[in-house]
C-alpha cells in the first residue's frame, strides 16, 4: 500500500496504480517544434493543454474512479519546453509555483 500525505485529516491509502498516458504531437513540420515564442504565454497554454488533458481523461470510462487507485497521469518528455530548449529559471520557477497552485 502507498500512504500519501492529504489535505483530510486521516491518511489516504493506495491499493492500486493506475498510469494514465497523454499522447500528443510536439513537432510541427513547418514550423519545428510546437510552441508560443514568448515563453511566459507557452507555459500558460501548455498549462491549459495539461488541463484539458486531465479533464478529458478522468471522462474516459477506463479510469478506476475509486479513490482508492492512485492515477498518475504522464506526459511526453519534453511537454514543458519551450521552443527555445528549456526554459530560463525565472520561467521554470514560475511553472512550478503554477502547477503548485492548480493543485
Amino acid at each position: 500500500m502507498i500512504k500519501t500525505r492529504n489535505t483530510n485529516p486521516s491518511d489516504r491509502v493506495y491499493n492500486k496504480i493506475q498510469c494514465i498516458g497523454f499522447s500528443m504531437g510536439t513537432e510541427n513540420e513547418e514550423t519545428g517544434y510546437n510552441g508560443l515564442s514568448d515563453e511566459s504565454k507557452d507555459v500558460d497554454a501548455r498549462l491549459d493543454v495539461l488541463k484539458k488533458g486531465i479533464e478529458n481523461a478522468f471522462e474516459c470510462p477506463f479510469i478506476n474512479k475509486n479513490e482508492n487507485c492512485l492515477k498518475i497521469f504522464m506526459l511526453p518528455e519534453f511537454f514543458f519546453r519551450g521552443t527555445k530548449g528549456a526554459y530560463p529559471m525565472d520561467i521554470a520557477a514560475s511553472l512550478s509555483e503554477k502547477l503548485r497552485e492548480a493543485g
